[in-house]
């Protein structure tokens, strides 16, 4: 098979993209079309400006949750029990080995 390649046209030649193609025929509609264009542009603008401040505004109240919450826990701190230290295994450990020592006794008595 022979590898060949297909142009859909010739070498120097591009397609031309008539939509971006200045049109000094129609002065109006040229016009129209710039009008339309600052519109659409306007309208981004406004729209970007607006998240711009929601998400200013969730910041600052991020920031006033995350105030109020540490003061709330300092205020806590004062009023929650304090952690004492649990016995040991090996103190309680004892204990358990004469429990089951005399569970083992009665069960042989019966």
């Amino acid at each position: 098979m022979q590898d060949t390649q297909h142009l859909t046209h010739s070498p120097g030649q591009a397609d031309k993209n008539i939509t971006h193609q200045q049109s000094v025929e129609n002065p109006k509609m040229e016009y129209f079309l710039f009008e339309a264009q600052q519109k659409q542009y306007l309208k981004e603008k406004a729209n970007y400006l607006n998240k711009a401040n929601k998400r200013e505004e969730i910041i600052e109240l991020l920031k006033k949750q995350r105030e109020e919450r540490i003061k709330k826990e300092e205020i806590s701190q004062a009023y929650k029990p304090q952690i004492t230290e649990k016995r040991s295994r090996s103190d309680s450990s004892g204990c358990d080995a004469e429990v089951l020592e005399e569970i083992r006794a009665v069960q042989r008595l019966q």
